[in-house]
């Protein structure tokens, strides 16, 4: 129950944590863009298991096989996650430059903004048909 989410809470964040420093150390020999390059490669691998894990296994007790393997793909995406948040900044700048540092970094703001409300418009819509989201798809469809 709460324990359980609050122990799986705990280990996300922790792997965030971690993901954040380990980006630092593959950066410094790899160089911060091949080091993200790797690092969205594994959340975009992480990210298509997800579902399998949703699907196809079974999520009797917190114990069965499909809750592991959730939670463990879990702290995996939140290290990934971690890492690249760690990157974002040295990436930008390696990308565009000491001189386009400070527009590309705004319309890269304005990209992740857009991506919020689009993505939690969409994901309320996805969930509109249970009882839980009907508040939910009537405020996307306001939008």
């Amino acid at each position: 129950g709460r324990e359980y989410a609050a122990i799986i809470s705990a280990a996300y964040i922790s792997a965030y944590a971690i993901g954040r420093l380990l980006a630092g150390v593959i950066a410094q020999s790899v160089g911060s863009v091949r080091a993200y390059d790797i690092i969205m490669g594994g959340m975009f691998v992480s990210l298509m298991l997800l579902p399998v894990t949703l699907r196809g296994m079974s999520h009797e007790s917190q114990e069965s096989p499909g809750c592991t393997l959730f939670s463990l793909l879990s702290c995996v995406i939140g290290l990934l996650y971690g890492g690249g948040q760690a990157l974002y900044y040295s990436l930008v700048f390696d990308v565009y430059g000491a001189v386009n540092y400070k527009p590309a970094f705004a319309l890269l703001g304005v990209g992740f903004a857009n991506a919020v409300v689009v993505g939690g418009l969409s994901s309320a819509y996805s969930f509109s048909g249970r009882k839980e989201g009907l508040a939910a798809r009537e405020l996307a469809e306001t939008w």
